[in-house]
Parts: structure tokens; C-alpha cells; sequence
């Protein structure tokens, strides 16, 4: 049971690590070239396929690999470097070959050659973008805290006109004197802030006085 546990966790590292080489093969021509025999090699494993439509993939780890294309006349040796997952795009010209291929390995592994056009695309994992959404998250909702606050603080700076005063009055009136802070709140269309302001100064000019009870305040209408 152990090492059938050791041997799925080795598969799925090995999974997870995987990336993608593929390209397309072409003669001298640029034409592509069907039915090429691929063949990709390193020193712990080798794979061949047959490259239908001009076209090859293989499904890798991270490594250095030998890239092998070949037809009866032509063939092409490319060395290839796989740093990392994602994936990788080498494309291969095919040349005029020896007779004996074995030799044309000879020859190449002396030469030191271009090394081959790699496109690579990073691959970015689930967890990065869970990261980016959080942050991103957070700063919307400090920036619309941020803005509530100062919209508040802007009402606190507002002189509160006497048409307000004098309409939170008429309301207490209304109520027989008597009344809570929440339902002057319900009354008009000002944010609490504003109410707030506009009862501590009716308050200081002696015309209401306000009671404590509980979490909120029951207004009391002087004279």
C-alpha cells in the first residue's frame, strides 16, 4: 500500500512538472514535410512518433534533449534545452543527409551549431491567480471605504442649513416632542452623519436635549 502511495505521488510530481515541446518540419523549401520520423532523446528516456501533416509533439519533463527528424533523404539533429514546464516551439529544416545516419550524428556532435529558436510561454498556476483576485479584492474594498469616509467627513465640514433645523423641529412636534434619533434618520434623505451634526447643534443651542438608550438616542424637544 505504501509504495503504491510513493509511486502515484512520483507520477503526479512528474505530471505536474510536464511541459510541451511541438513545432512543425520543413524542407529546404520551407515546405512542410510529411510523414518525417521524429525522435526526441535524452539520457533517461526516448520517444519517436511519425510527423503527420509536417507537424510533431511530445509531452516532457524539464531536461536536455536530442531532437532527431529524418526521412530517407533528409534529416536535421537539433540539441534542445527544456529549463522549466510550459511550453516550447522548435521548428525543423530538413537537410541533404549522409547515407549513414550514425555518421551525421558524428559530424554534428563536432560542430557547434546555432542553438534552435525556443519559444516558450510561462505557465502560471491556479494558486498566482488566486493570489492576484485577493489582493485585488482588498484594494477595491479600501478604496470604496476610503471613499465613504471622506464623503462623510465632506458632510461633516457642510454648515447645516436652517431649513434642516427648523424641518427636524417640525418633525419633533409632530411626534409630541418626543422621538428617536433612528426615525429623524428615516424622516429625511440625509446620511446620519448629517443628522447627527444637525442634532448636536440643536442640542448646543438648547432647543432639544438628547437621552442615551441603549445603542441609540431619544430626542426630547425642548419648550
Amino acid at each position: 500500500m505504501n509504495w503504491a502511495i510513493i509511486i502515484a505521488v512520483l507520477l503526479t510530481s512528474q505530471a505536474a512538472l510536464a511541459a510541451t515541446l511541438h513545432g512543425t518540419v520543413y524542407d529546404l523549401s520551407l515546405q512542410e514535410v510529411d510523414n518525417a520520423i521524429i525522435e526526441l532523446s535524452s539520457a533517461q528516456s526516448k520517444q519517436q512518433l511519425v510527423a503527420r501533416n509536417g507537424t510533431y509533439s511530445f509531452e516532457v519533463t524539464p531536461g536536455t534533449y536530442k531532437l532527431v527528424a529524418r526521412t530517407e533523404q533528409l534529416a536535421v539533429i537539433e540539441d534542445v534545452q527544456i529549463p522549466h514546464e510550459g511550453t516550447y516551439i522548435v521548428d525543423l529544416i530538413l537537410v541533404d543527409t549522409f547515407e549513414d545516419l550514425e555518421q551525421l550524428l558524428l559530424d554534428l556532435e563536432d560542430t557547434s551549431a546555432e542553438e534552435p529558436y525556443v519559444e516558450e510561454t510561462t505557465t502560471y498556476t491556479a494558486w498566482y491567480v488566486v493570489v492576484v483576485v485577493a489582493v485585488l479584492a482588498l484594494m477595491g474594498a479600501w478604496l470604496v471605504i476610503r471613499h465613504r469616509k471622506k464623503r462623510e467627513h465632506s458632510e461633516f465640514d457642510q454648515q447645516v442649513d436652517d431649513e434642516l433645523l427648523q424641518n427636524i423641529i417640525s418633525f419633533l412636534q409632530s411626534q409630541q416632542g418626543r422621538t428617536t434619533q433612528k426615525e429623524i434618520r428615516k424622516q429625511f434623505s440625509y446620511s446620519e452623519a448629517k443628522i447627527s451634526l444637525a442634532l448636536s447643534q440643536l442640542e448646543h443651542e438648547g432647543r432639544i436635549k438628547k437621552l442615551k438608550k441603549g445603542r441609540g438616542n431619544i430626542i426630547i424637544l425642548h419648550g
